[in-house]
Order: C-alpha cells, then structure tokens, then sequence
C-alpha cells in the first residue's frame, strides 16, 4: 500500500485477504507504522480463518480481525467505535 491511495482517494484503512499467513512481526508491524505515519486513524482489518486473534491484534499489528463473511460488519463497527473513542 502506498501513500497514493490515501493522498487521492481520502482511503481510511485496508482490509488484508488471509492475514494469517502474512509475517506478523515484520510484515504486519512495518505496515501499521507506515499507515500510522500517513493517516493516524488509518485501520487495518485482517482476515484470520483460523488461529489466535490474539497474535495478530494489536496497538502495532492490526486494528481487528474478522472471519471472511464478517469482515464488512467488523469494519464499519471498528470505524464507529474509533470514532465514537474520540
């Protein structure tokens, strides 16, 4: 992901299509700071089919996890909740 997308398209966050499978201590770490560095409210949602949410969730990994048929419904209810925390 680049900054592009955000900078043109005013994009608040990515949705990553089987996230457990992406490297969690580098992968995901270097991608939430580089979001955080472009947009500070930028979320990051994380398809896990399997697993511990647990690994993969957190203040430098991702905003939440979702099973593939919930991940719509888990965005917008992260989004209202983020909003709402301010």
């Amino acid at each position: 992901m680049r900054s592009f997308w955000v900078n043109e398209f005013d994009i608040d966050g990515l949705r990553l299509d089987v996230a457990y499978c992406l490297d969690q201590d580098f992968f995901l770490k270097t991608l939430r700071y580089h979001c955080n560095q472009i947009k500070e409210d930028f979320v990051l949602i994380g398809e896990l089919l399997h697993g511990d949410y647990n690994l993969f969730v957190s203040d430098d990994k991702l905003f939440t996890a979702a099973q593939i048929m919930n991940a719509t419904r888990d965005y917008i209810r992260a989004l209202i909740l983020r909003i709402c925390s301010k």
